[in-house]
């Protein structure tokens, strides 16, 4: 919404649009980090209210009526334009999954995040900075959110407040399903694009026999389910 008002169908605030929006993912993904580091708030708890917080304030600012649009090479970068056969969406996707796996798996960043999840006390008494490292990682996650959403502005062009829901449940189906433990410590950003993939051949499929999105919700609910089964069950055979 942040850069669909910002931009207002401008080419020349496109580039603005997209740091102004990066600006305010920074600044709530701070403000995430801060509460649940220093102010030691739940993170379930932290991030819904600040969801909620930012959600309400959106709609008293906008009253129900976002104004603004993508301008047309946005639409174009995403949808339209192709290299070599493939879509511009595609080339990024490609991009953020290669640097994601190079923070996560060639820096000290990501080491010192799997260390804190495996066991948050343990890497403290090894010299990591526990609290910065997750103010960094709710902050990165803010950066990563303010760039889904000028990509989903490319995409579709206006916004409505209830833009991103459909999202939010797959998101986690995806992660659960590529492997990443919820409760830190175990998973990869390419288990994760796996998990993605499949839901998607699956959506496809359901979408296929003509199903309401109800139903192919309530499906991907069932499949996260068994999911969780087997792997809460793999971990107490482990164990």
């Amino acid at each position: 919404m942040f850069s669909c008002w910002f931009c207002n169908e401008y080419e020349s605030l496109v580039l603005p649009a997209l740091a102004a929006s990066i600006g305010a993912g920074l600044l709530i993904g701070l403000i995430n980090g801060v509460g649940i580091s220093k102010l030691k708030i739940h993170p379930l708890i932290m991030t819904l209210s600040t969801s909620g917080v930012v959600s309400g304030a959106m709609f008293a600012i906008y009253r129900g009526n976002v104004r603004g649009g993508a301008s047309p090479n946005m639409m174009k970068l995403i949808s339209g334009s192709s290299i070599f056969g493939i879509q511009g969406i595609i080339i990024i996707w490609v991009v953020a999954a290669v640097v994601m796996w190079l923070l996560l798996t060639r820096t000290t960043f990501g080491k010192n995040l799997y260390a804190i999840g495996i066991n948050r006390e343990a890497a403290r008494l090894s010299g990591v900075k526990v609290d910065r490292m997750v103010i960094l990682a709710y902050v990165c996650s803010g950066l990563i959110a303010a760039l889904g959403g000028f990509l989903l502005l490319g995409f579709t062009q206006r916004v409505y407040f209830t833009l991103g829901e459909v999202y939010l449940f797959p998101t986690i189906a995806a992660v659960v399903i590529g492997g990443t433990s919820l409760a830190g410590g175990e998973g990869s950003y390419w288990g994760t694009i796996s998990g993605a993939l499949v839901l998607r051949v699956i959506d496809a499929m359901l979408t296929q026999f003509s199903l309401p999105q109800s139903a192919r919700q309530s499906i991907l609910g069932v499949l996260l389910l068994v999911v969780m089964l087997f792997y809460g069950r793999g971990r107490a055979l482990r164990q």
